[in-house]
């Protein structure tokens, strides 16, 4: 049993390492490359109900630097006043349209909202976000922008979270939203990008178009970002956009039952992912577990305690070397001790939530709402 547990710690601690390495460094190596930034821009933004995060977010938006872009706000069947409320501030800003889809929805989510509203954008050039994001400077358009071209029609950028509170929750949903970012911009970087977040992306009116726009991914209510990303992931090269004043911030979830929610409805566009990236995520996953599930187990057999404590160092400082230099192009502040904990509290939490969510699908297809 002993050499057992010990097998499988060795062998889980190599795999994670392989995979920081593989997926992970590419990140801390990245540099930004003085590109072009597109001439003209169409920033979108799908909003129900959202008038009071709109007058915050639209001034900064308005005072971006980048010479020539719209801001289009696609009222989504809002049944407030948020449509009158924005029309009056698109009349006393040109650059501001507010447009409302009145359209007859067959599915939840925003993709038909969104689709309505690129079949309105007046450029070429796609910047999306949402309604509670703010940008973090006032170049975001120019940097979210920089390098589309015919051969790199995607542009994958970084959206954090913010919150106001010192809890554990506002400690957890914070990392949450890094560790995703880092996870799906490091497959980007090796030319699999399999999700981005909506909150922060710019494509291309064309490729949007060549690819059959959201139709192969219509039925599933949510997946306007990452299932468009495994619909185009071979279609164009991508560029990662990772530097602080190229990135969104919005106030993060207030509760854990909110938090689960976004969670859920994340595996039910996840299982659309190609078998492969969903083999490879819960590999991820599971060595993760099983590396800190035989760590403290081992500790309850005779391997020398000098051995156990030498591996787990030596993971965790090539962890920290990799994660260090990653947080400091990303602008985030982070510590060892905080990290290495949150790795296995996620791992638990993403776990439980994917088999709850199985279990719901097999039971009744059961969705979160």
């Amino acid at each position: 049993m002993n050499s057992i547990l010990l097998s499988l710690y060795i062998i889980s601690g190599i795999a994670l390492c392989v995979y920081l390495l593989y997926y992970f460094l590419p990140i801390a190596l990245h540099e930004k490359k003085n590109m072009q930034t597109a001439d003209a821009v169409s920033v979108i933004i799908c909003a129900k109900n959202e008038a009071a995060n709109l007058k915050r977010s639209i001034p900064p938006l308005l005072a971006q630097k980048h010479s020539e872009f719209e801001i289009l706000i696609i009222d989504d069947h809002s049944d407030d006043d948020s449509l009158l409320q924005l029309k009056r501030i698109a009349s006393e800003n040109k650059r501001l349209r507010v447009i409302p889809f009145t359209g007859i929805k067959k599915t939840r989510g925003k993709k038909e909202a969104l689709a309505f509203g690129i079949a309105n954008a007046k450029y070429d050039t796609l910047l999306l976000t949402d309604a509670d994001c703010q940008p973090l400077s006032e170049n975001w358009i120019s940097e979210m922008t920089a390098g589309i071209d015919q051969d790199h029609q995607l542009n994958i950028g970084i959206s954090l979270l913010t919150t106001s509170r010192k809890s554990f929750f506002s400690w957890f949903v914070k990392l949450d939203a890094i560790w995703v970012a880092c996870n799906y911009i490091g497959w980007a970087l090796r030319g699999s990008p399999y999700m981005m977040v909506g909150r922060n992306v710019c494509y291309t009116k064309t490729l949007y178009e060549s690819s059959g726009r959201f139709d192969a991914h219509l039925h599933i209510s949510s997946g306007d970002d990452d299932l468009f990303a495994q619909t185009v992931r071979y279609s164009t090269q991508t560029n990662c956009i990772i530097h602080p004043e190229s990135q969104t911030t919005s106030a993060a979830k207030s509760t854990w039952k909110e938090w689960l929610r976004q969670k859920g409805r994340h595996h039910s566009t996840g299982i659309a992912y190609p078998k492969s990236t969903l083999l490879i995520l819960g590999l991820h996953q599971f060595f993760i577990l099983s590396f800190y599930f035989s760590f403290f187990a081992l500790f309850f057999t005779g391997v020398p305690l000098l051995l156990i404590l030498a591996l787990f160092f030596l993971k965790n400082i090539l962890y920290w070397g990799v994660f260090r230099r990653i947080f400091s192009k990303i602008g985030v502040n982070v510590h060892l001790l905080p990290f290495v904990i949150f790795e296995l509290i996620w791992t638990v939490a993403v776990t439980m939530v994917n088999f709850y969510n199985l279990f719901r699908s097999s039971k009744n297809g059961g969705t979160w709402s």
